[in-house]
């Protein structure tokens, strides 16, 4: 747990950094926005394909949980759009990612 909660938070560094370096070599902000949600969707892929995780609650209250945290995380996709159409997209990235 520890071990990847610290991988987890140098790659969120490095990728904040990479950001900024590839807006800088002039790369759109939506380019390195959709590159990065497709890279994210690819590596899930294979794991939700393998482990196969139930995408039901067992009960009505965890399906409202399950749907307030889709809303929840569709708003937030769209709020990082934007945040990366008015600002530098590395900056942007490490503040939504707390780097």
């Amino acid at each position: 747990g520890i071990l990847l909660t610290l991988l987890s938070a140098i790659s969120i560094g490095f990728s904040a950094e990479f950001m900024a370096l590839a807006n800088k070599a002039g790369i759109p902000s939506f380019q390195l926005l959709f590159f990065m949600r497709l890279t994210e969707f690819l590596t899930i892929l294979p794991l939700v394909a393998f482990s196969r995780p139930r995408l039901t609650g067992e009960n009505i209250h965890q399906n409202m949980m399950i749907s307030v945290q889709a809303i929840a995380s569709n708003v937030t996709a769209v709020l990082n759009f934007l945040a990366f159409t008015y600002t530098v997209p590395g900056i942007a990235f490490g503040i939504i990612q707390g780097a």
